[in-house]
């Protein structure tokens, strides 16, 4: 009985071992989907169930390359601390031919190239992975919303934020929201250089008399708009995008009233809760003609609010003539 099981033992293993080599010979290799990761060893395949892809084990305990889903750099930890599962790490130098790493930051242009994002945690003056292209899991992601872009922080090394910062360098985005199992896509895209936006206004209607009030120069001829959103009657631009903008204005104006040499004329950017943004202010003497007065006003502006020009005058002005009226707001810094 033992001879028997033995013997029926081995042929099934030479079995076994034919139909492999028949689908070697035939360029295909078999494997049954795993529904948990097996023990690690270095240089170990498997088909992993969970990422419906082949996994491979490095030499380094915790980490596993998902083949076709996501790409590692090896890379030796020089910061002098422990680099956590999920930091944002830039390459500062090579140790024995293996890129040297340091947590990154959005700080300088310098500290704010990522090369990758920690696929583990590497004690200092040790070798591990970041991934430069795939699946980040097992980090905090709370507060933060599935498929929400994040950007490298200009505040904390290795972290990431949902709002940009000044220097913007996209690292991801979220996949699963979660304080302990938060997955993050890494497709990192350094040091983005965002599209200037504009919308512009052209030969725009003032009013024929200026006084103390506010008054809202609109009914323009022409417009035009790049990521923005314009209306010539209303005389308004409306800006999509959070950013540094700066406004432009130019206007001849006249008046001929015989009560008044001069005016103290201001134009000022207003937004559509009618609070003012900046203002410049000029003189108009009676009968003179002021040529292609130029307002230039750097301001704030966060996402969809709506600006248009206004114009007052220190004492009333009558028979005020106007032309080549224009107004533009040209993105500085969007984010």
């Amino acid at each position: 009985m033992s001879d028997y099981n033995s013997s029926h033992t081995g042929i099934e293993i030479d079995n076994a071992v034919d139909s492999v080599a028949k689908k070697l010979d035939n360029s295909i290799a078999d494997f049954v989907p795993q529904p948990s990761p097996p023990v690690h060893g270095e240089g170990r395949v498997f088909y992993d169930d969970a990422s419906h892809s082949l996994g491979v084990y490095s030499d380094i305990p915790g980490t596993l390359l998902n083949i076709g889903q996501e790409s590692y750099v090896r890379v030796i930890n020089q910061s002098g601390a422990t680099i956590l599962n999920g930091a944002a790490c830039r390459g500062n130098g090579v140790s024995s031919g293996v890129v040297s790493v340091v947590l990154a930051q959005a700080d300088t242009f310098e500290h704010s190239i990522v090369l990758g994002v920690a696929t583990h945690d590497i004690p200092d003056g040790t070798e591990g992975f970041v991934t430069t292209h795939g699946s980040v899991r097992d980090i905090n992601t709370e507060g933060h919303v599935e498929g929400q872009p994040m950007y490298l922080s200009d505040a904390v090394p290795g972290a990431w934020t949902g709002t940009p910062p000044q220097i913007v360098c996209r690292v991801g985005g979220v996949l699963i929201a979660d304080s302990t199992n938060g997955s993050l896509f890494v497709n990192i895209m350094n040091n983005v250089m965002l599209p200037v936006v504009i919308g512009f206004l052209n030969e725009g209607d003032v009013p024929g008399t200026i006084n103390s009030t506010p008054l809202a120069i609109n009914n323009y001829q022409i417009e035009g708009s790049y990521l923005t959103i314009v209306d010539k009657a209303a005389g308004t631009i409306h800006v999509l995008t959070e950013g540094i903008y700066r406004v432009t204005a130019t206007i001849n104006i006249q008046h001929d009233d015989a009560g008044n040499n001069t005016g103290i004329i201001g134009i000022s950017i207003y937004d559509e809760l009618n609070i003012q943004q900046g203002i410049v202010t000029f003189s108009v003497l009676k009968n003179q003609i002021a040529t292609n007065l130029p307002i230039n006003i750097p301001f704030n502006s966060v996402a969809n609010k709506t600006y248009h020009l206004r114009i007052v005058s220190s004492v009333e002005l009558t028979n005020v003539t106007t032309n080549a009226v224009s107004f533009d707001i040209k993105s500085e810094s969007i984010r």
